[in-house]
């Protein structure tokens, strides 16, 4: 009999696999201790499910990156690509250009 660990995008800690799913949206790991917007009552022994759809992925709302409790450079640049209209190729081509 085997175990899975799956490592969490948040904090990096490799846990079980009933308590780390992916986000449905962004598709990153998410352990339950790392979760956002849950109430105390919500948890379910300590497993992910209850915070999950009905296809086992982590819901929009409760992923700190989706619901903007993190914010990563990856996030910020394709924001600041989308709010500018730039394409990111024509943008490296312009900083290799620079350099």
């Amino acid at each position: 009999m085997s175990v899975d660990y799956n490592g969490c995008s948040v904090c990096s800690e490799g846990v079980y696999e009933e308590y780390i799913t992916s986000c449905e949206d962004c598709g990153k790991n998410i352990c339950i201790d790392c979760i956002v917007n849950a109430e105390e009552d919500q948890y379910d022994g300590g497993y992910i499910h209850p915070f999950s759809n009905n296809d086992g992925y982590l819901k929009r709302e409760h992923c700190p990156y989706c619901s903007g409790e993190i914010i990563t450079d990856e996030i910020l640049l394709g924001y600041l690509l989308n709010k500018y209209d730039l394409d990111k190729e024509e943008v490296l081509k312009e900083y290799k250009e620079g350099q």
